[in-house]
């Protein structure tokens, strides 16, 4: 079950989840907290199905892109992210720094061959609309995604180029920006990245690049939970000096569930399941709808072959035979899923 980032879907299922991730990765050593709750038991087939309950990874793109705007020294919110550098000194994080980073890389373009008002724009992605929002921008998904990939990074490490002081103030930063721009291509399985459906769990770059995203998020929460740099803080300013608890959550919810959901269908079916994590999102998920109840034939009183017709075509964990999925016979419904699509006898 996948849900945008509205208040009283997060409350559902903070209510519902009651199946924490070491139900599910059992014997496998991870570094991140293993008791946060990711599903419940399914109405009917309880934890032999259980649902898994994820926040949508655009809007939390787009949350976390808000909270470095929210930082902003000359904004008048309250919210101030803070991480400890590799020396153990605290550095900010906010939209501005990408801004200035940003500016400095188009300004070098002044002083080339192709310098004045006709100049080309070297950063093609990136424009001031990109760091200056307004309420309907900050709805935008690729200008949030933008401002946190690997262009921002490759602009950063220009920005700071041989000036060691920079560096380390931006270092905090630029590692937020690269392992947000992994953790999208990831949720997308991005070919062009090198990422892919999950296809098993050992030695998978998919999930130990979501382990990766976790272990650092939890680790920049302990640090400022507990670390001597922040002794001075109060409980509101560290608060503050973090992601907000929503945004917080719902990568919880993301990164753990799909872990989780991995980890139970390539073992339940090892040898015949692959997880289509890029249809774990809202929207992606209603234009796949679309497609479910037009392969019933567009009733809501299927017959049997519809039904598992439908069925075949929904499933974010796909089943196959043969080593080969492709449209025309995949995913096929196999094993239990098809004892519970039983043709009904004929009275």
């Amino acid at each position: 079950a996948v849900f945008d980032g509205a208040a009283e879907n997060r409350s559902f299922a903070k209510l519902q989840a009651s199946i924490p991730v070491s139900e599910f990765i059992m014997d496998v050593s991870v570094a991140f907290d293993t008791t946060t709750k990711v599903a419940m038991p399914h109405p009917i087939w309880g934890k032999s199905y259980p649902i898994f309950l994820m926040s949508d990874p655009p809007h939390l793109i787009k949350k976390v892109v808000n909270a470095l705007e929210s930082s902003n020294p000359d904004n008048s919110k309250t919210r101030g992210l803070l991480k400890l550098d590799s020396t153990g000194v605290k550095r900010p994080l906010c939209l501005k720094m990408n801004e200035d980073a940003w500016i400095a890389f188009e300004s070098a373009g002044l002083n080339s061959a192709m310098g004045g008002e006709g100049r080309l724009k070297r950063c093609k992605k990136l424009t001031h609309g990109h760091f200056h929002k307004t309420p309907f921008s900050r709805m935008r998904v690729p200008l949030a995604a933008q401002v946190l990939s690997k262009t921002m990074t490759h602009v950063i490490d220009e920005y700071c180029e041989g000036d060691e002081a920079r560096t380390s103030l931006f270092e905090p930063l630029r590692k937020l920006c690269d392992l947000m721009d992994d953790f999208f291509d990831v949720c997308n399985g991005n070919r062009d990245k090198n990422y892919d459906n999950i296809r098993r769990i050992a030695d998978s770059k998919e999930l130990g690049t979501l382990h990766d995203v976790m272990v650092w998020f939890e680790r920049w929460r302990d640090e400022v939970a507990t670390h001597e740099a922040f002794g001075d803080f109060s409980p509101q300013d560290k608060k503050d000096a973090f992601l907000p608890d929503a945004c917080f959550y719902d990568l919880n919810s993301i990164a753990k569930g799909i872990f989780a959901m991995s980890h139970f269908y390539l073992r339940k079916f090892p040898n015949s399941a692959i997880i289509v994590q890029r249809r774990l999102m809202q929207d992606i998920l209603e234009h796949h709808f679309s497609h479910v109840r037009q392969a019933a034939g567009a009733t809501s009183n299927p017959d049997h072959q519809q039904a598992v017709r439908a069925t075949s075509a929904a499933g974010t964990v796909r089943f196959y035979q043969g080593g080969k999925v492709n449209s025309s016979n995949a995913p096929l419904v196999i094993s239990e899923h098809a004892a519970l699509l039983k043709k009904p006898k004929r009275r």
